[in-house]
């Protein structure tokens, strides 16, 4: 109990240091990090250097990952090309979909590697596993800017049951209200076509 107990507190915390990573506060980050750490240290490891990867400063994160190439284990070759193709370095894709697919990060890897249509079959392979969660961080960061603005996003969403909640409710996301999203996310959920049965 106490093992499951401190599991779901590194969890959570993980997914609110990403969330302060996505939105540019290295400070919070790092603080829910420290403050984790001494429960699970090599997996927290992990994790900062997953949240750096994906939100940090991409020369720093070059740095961060060729400084803990332990904590990266058999994530690094994935990480170097995600890391690449953040610093806008050429990538071969062959070997991109090789090292960074099928995992719950990959749609992430692709955006950020800026192959839209890797993302969305990455998210279509995932969907069964996906379907019916309300509470999915991973299309919300800010590695996931393109994905959202892409037309593609509001069915998706749809065959999640998100859009269904959101107009039910009319509580919408927060990328819904940000100064320019460059569509109006009630229209394109009223669009987007049903889930099938």
């Amino acid at each position: 109990e106490m093992q499951a107990m401190q599991f779901r507190r590194t969890f959570a915390s993980v997914r609110a240091a990403n969330l302060f990573l996505s939105q540019g506060d290295h400070r919070a980050a790092g603080e829910l990090f420290d403050l984790i750490r001494p429960f699970d240290p090599a997996r927290v490891a992990a994790r900062e250097l997953s949240a750096n990867i994906r939100f940090g400063d991409a020369d720093a994160a070059a740095r961060m990952l060729e400084e803990r190439k332990d904590a990266a284990g058999d994530d690094f070759d994935c990480w170097s090309l995600v890391v690449a193709a953040r610093r806008k370095l050429a990538i071969d894709s062959a070997r991109f979909a090789e090292e960074c697919s099928d995992s719950f990060e990959s749609p992430s890897h692709y955006a950020l590697a800026g192959d839209l249509d890797g993302a969305y079959r990455e998210m279509d392979a995932m969907l069964p596993e996906l379907a019916g969660l309300a509470d999915l961080p991973i299309l919300f960061g800010s590695d996931m800017v393109a994905v959202r603005a892409d037309p593609r996003f509001f069915p998706l969403a749809r065959k999640m049951g998100l859009v269904d909640y959101w107009r039910e409710t009319d509580q919408w996301p927060d990328f819904c209200f940000e100064p320019s999203p460059g569509f109006d996310c009630k229209e394109r959920a009223a669009s987007a076509p049903a889930a099938a049965p």
